[in-house]
């Protein structure tokens, strides 16, 4: 909803750039500034599009809570953070990725069958010495702390954002009954109605 009112705003500002340029034909400002804004108003445009636009099939993938499980349940086994040597990783590797490929095609059956290659070729070292197995342990936990560290980094990241921030407005304007959106959508009215009256006002003039 405010994205369309935006595209409609930077296509009323191309307009009056264009209208200033063709006014002040030797204007070198003018004339890069409609460009400018002219690109902008097709890039605008051409976002609203495809967001518009969006695939059915996008609205159609919708796991199951059993698929989720399973999904969860393998990716716990196989993850290649759990990985204790690089030939191991880059089996774990090949493993995920046939693993994410099942649960985005829905394919269940895809799913136990990576689960069957996992177990099938998951086999501990015969006569492994307690030692060697609690030095894998601890190479283990270090690979998941390094992951853990990993993931605090982003979820930093994603709250600096300039979405996340919106996201927050948008909570509390909730909780005392507004509705941030539609706030931003009125305000953008209002600057499109201020542009396209300059807009008119400019044609009065050229013409």
């Amino acid at each position: 909803m405010v994205g369309a009112k935006y595209t409609e705003l930077d296509e009323v500002k191309a307009q009056i750039l264009e209208l200033a340029s063709r006014l002040y034909p030797r204007s070198d400002e003018f004339r890069s500034g409609a460009q400018s804004a002219r690109e902008r108003a097709e890039g605008s445009a051409r976002a609203t599009e495809d967001s518009e636009s969006d695939s059915p099939e996008d609205e159609v993938f919708k796991p199951s809570e059993n698929l989720k499980k399973l999904f969860r349940d393998v990716a716990k086994k196989i993850h290649p953070d759990l990985a204790s040597d690089d030939k191991e990783k880059i089996r774990r590797h090949d493993l995920m990725a046939k693993l994410n490929l099942a649960h985005d095609r829905l394919d269940e059956p895809a799913i136990h069958a990576v689960l069957l290659e996992w177990e099938a070729g998951h086999h501990p070292e015969k006569n492994e010495t307690l030692g060697r197995r609690l030095v894998k342990i601890v190479q283990q936990v270090a690979q998941i702390k390094k992951r853990l560290h990993r993931i605090e980094e982003e979820l930093i990241e994603i709250k600096n954002s300039g979405m996340y921030q919106l996201m927050k407005k948008m909570a509390s304007a909730e909780k005392i009954g507004g509705d941030l959106l539609e706030e931003m959508a009125v305000s953008v009215d209002e600057k499109i109605d201020s542009i396209k009256s300059k807009v008119r006002d400019l044609a009065g003039e050229f013409d």
